[in-house]
């Protein structure tokens, strides 16, 4: 591709997709699809927070790699709080 041109592709199914360029070793990414409205990137200290989650019983999935971790979680109150630091796979 040439300057001033663009290059559409649609990620399926959701997960973790590393991305290289086979002729520049500079130019890489790691992207996350999801089709999952709610979704979110932790900061610095692996923290994040989701808003408006109706409550009920949710399966998270966090990758932090190729090996997604993988666990249920329920949502019963306005602010519910999950430590995934004991997810199976961690």
């Amino acid at each position: 591709m040439t300057d001033g041109q663009s290059f559409s592709y649609a990620f399926e199914p959701d997960g973790f997709y590393d991305v290289r360029c086979n002729i520049h070793a500079a130019m890489a990414a790691a992207i996350v699809a999801t089709s999952s409205p709610y979704a979110a990137v932790a900061d610095s200290s692996g923290n994040f927070r989701l808003d408006d989650i109706p409550q009920g019983s949710y399966t998270v999935t966090i990758y932090t790699g190729w090996d997604p971790i993988v666990k249920t979680i329920t949502v019963s109150a306005p602010h519910t709080e999950v430590d995934l630091s004991s997810a199976p796979g961690s």
